[in-house]
């Protein structure tokens, strides 16, 4: 039997961008184990792009003690967009077609296969340099107040780093497409899709010391983030084609368990 496989990318898709933001309005901050929903919005006339939507934020590390130098000892681990994540169910209309249990080990996974290039321009999604990890971050004490961070002034940063620092600040991004979403089509907007996002506990998300005793974080200034395009005619081929059925060619996940082996003596 000949099996053909090859990449899964979309065949047309032309049209003139528009970049949607839309604040989310979460009144109370997102704290690790917490879960949120995020339902996309419908966009009249128009269809939203493959693979741009994402999940903005800032993230505040909160500390017992206004201790600088401890301060600086706690960061984000690498990946840290893939990592905060722990569960990921994507809905269309009422039925889950999507459900990833521990998505930080799979999406960290899947981040160690990008290009150099890729890398490096995914400082948003914090894959970076310690000394970016430790300059981009704000740290607070249980008062709301930021923690003196003299130590981390001296610390050395390159031109770029500085840029990156003064471009980007606290800021990181989480993408919410799949592929169902991603390599298929584009997302009509009669269609209701929401997303599930539940936030990892600490130890998946920190870098962090003994003295620091139990830090934590938050996520706040959500934002939704993605592309439109108006084509009246591929829109309607779209709407066609799902009338007429269309086949999804999705990869499955199955997560088991992770078995450790200690050689002895």
């Amino acid at each position: 039997m000949l099996i053909h496989t090859g990449q899964k990318t979309s065949v047309y898709f032309k049209g003139k961008r528009e970049k949607q933001v839309i604040d989310l309005n979460n009144k109370k901050p997102i704290y690790p184990k917490k879960t949120l929903c995020i339902e996309v919005p419908r966009v009249k006339d128009a269809l939203i792009v493959p693979g741009t939507i994402a999940l903005s934020f800032d993230i505040k590390i909160i500390l017992l003690k206004n201790d600088s130098e401890t301060a600086l000892q706690v960061f984000p681990v690498n990946n840290f967009a893939a990592s905060i994540i722990f569960e990921y169910i994507v809905k269309v209309e009422t039925q889950t077609v999507f459900d990833l249990n521990k998505a930080y080990l799979y999406n960290a996974y899947k981040n160690m296969w990008l290009s150099r290039k890729s890398r490096k321009n995914a400082v948003l999604k914090e894959i970076q340099n310690i000394s970016l990890k430790k300059k981009r971050v704000k740290r607070f004490n249980p008062n709301g107040e930021e923690i003196d961070d003299t130590s981390t002034s001296s610390f050395v940063v390159d031109v770029d780093e500085e840029i990156l620092i003064n471009v980007y600040k606290n800021r990181y991004i989480i993408s919410l497409d799949f592929e169902t979403i991603s390599n298929h089509m584009p997302l009509l907007s009669d269609l209701k899709v929401s997303f599930g996002l539940t936030i990892s506990e600490i130890k998946y998300v920190l870098n962090y010391p003994e003295a620091a005793k139990h830090p934590s974080f938050k996520m706040k200034e959500l934002k939704l983030e993605y592309k439109i395009v108006h084509d009246k005619q591929l829109q309607q081929e779209i709407s066609n084609a799902l009338t007429a059925g269309v086949q999804y060619f999705f990869d499955r996940v199955h997560y088991y368990d992770r078995v450790f082996n200690v050689k002895k003596g």
